[in-house]
Formats: structure tokens, C-alpha cells, sequence
């Protein structure tokens, strides 16, 4: 699951990360996306590999790391390798899509790997502008929904249609109900009146 970190309707693109690296312990999680009908990875966002250490005799703590608990209850180190360091001992865990600035910070040793992930990755997104434009002046986010891809408004109590006041056209009828009794009750007092 991604975590919205923000928004720019005027590019359109949209800064995600990893949602379980915001829970206590929680691994990052390696992906495999190169984009879909609705969304690409923009170009400020490169792949960057995870490691792990399957050799107790070598240091890991100079090297950018998260330990986590993994899936399976037990301690799980990965590690970034900046390019002058060898790969020998170290497993490819998979790739990992981050802002391109936070890898090259990464390589320098001027952030933390937990820091660089958390700050996401950027996608472009493929819509309808009105459609988000309406979703965003509503205080929505514009996503689309996991598992059939249609356009969903992500708003802060749940993913709606279009915009945050999908509701509205509900209170609307109902309005409009009372309204047409109102309007009922006067064609029928005019009504009265002419008669009288």
C-alpha cells in the first residue's frame, strides 16, 4: 500500500512512498512497476537495489541500513551500497523506485536510507484533468482505486467517486424533494387564489 506524501496538479504528479515504512519495525517493500494505463514513474524517480548481508563477518553499520521486522517475525537488515562498494557477500533483496535527489544523497552518506525512502517517489499521472482539478478543489488527492484502476477522489475519511462532496448529490434530492413539495404548495395556493 503507498502513502500520498504529496501533490503537484500542475505537472501532474503525485509523491508516494511505501505505507509500511511509516509503522513501528515495518520493511520497506521492493517493487516492480514501470508504470500502467494511469501511471508512470516521472523522470525524477530512479530504481535504486536493496541488499542484505548473508555473511556474519561483515560490517554493516557504515553502510546506509534499515533493520526491520520481516513478514516471517524475525530481524531483517537491507542496505543501500553506494557504486564504490563491491556487492561480494551481499544478496540482491530488489529494487526500490526513490526521488532521484534522495539516491544521489544517499551516495554522498548525506541522508539515512529510512529518510531517503520515506521521502517516495514520484509518479505521473494519466487523467482527465477536469476530473482531478475537481477532486483536488475538493481537498481530494487523485488516485484510482487498486484493484479495477478507475479514477477514485482520495479524501480524508475514505476514496470517493469523483470529489470529496460525493454526498452532495444525496442532500440535493433530498432538497430537491422538498423543494418540489414547496413549489406544489404554492402553484397550489396561486391556484386557490385565482379561483377565489
Amino acid at each position: 500500500m503507498l502513502r500520498v506524501v504529496s501533490t503537484k496538479q500542475e505537472n501532474n504528479t503525485i509523491t508516494v512512498a511505501d505505507e509500511s515504512l511509516f509503522e513501528d519495525g515495518g520493511c520497506p517493500k521492493t517493487w516492480d512497476f514501470n508504470g500502467d494505463d494511469q501511471f508512470t514513474l516521472n523522470p525524477n524517480t530512479e530504481k535504486m537495489d536493496l541488499h542484505t548481508c548473508s555473511d556474519p563477518n561483515i560490517s554493516t553499520t557504515s553502510l546506509p541500513n534499515i533493520t526491520c521486522t520481516g513478514s516471517d517475525g524475525y530481524k531483517i537488515t537491507y542496505l543501500f551500497l553506494p557504486p564504490n562498494v563491491s556487492d561480494h557477500g551481499y544478496k540482491k533483496a530488489g529494487e526500490i523506485p526513490v526521488l532521484k535527489s534522495a539516491k544521489n544523497a544517499l551516495h554522498d552518506f548525506e541522508t539515512t536510507l529510512m529518510e531517503a525512502l520515506q521521502g517516495g517517489f514520484e509518479l505521473r499521472y494519466i487523467i482527465d484533468d477536469q476530473v482531478c482539478r475537481d477532486c483536488t478543489n475538493s481537498t481530494g488527492v487523485c488516485g484510482s482505486d487498486s484493484t479495477s484502476g478507475k479514477f477514485r477522489c482520495l479524501c480524508p475519511d475514505r476514496p470517493h467517486k469523483s470529489s470529496c462532496k460525493d454526498e452532495v448529490a444525496t442532500i440535493t434530492f433530498k432538497i430537491s424533494s422538498i423543494e418540489r413539495l414547496i413549489l406544489q404548495t404554492t402553484q397550489e395556493h396561486m391556484f386557490h387564489d385565482v379561483l377565489y
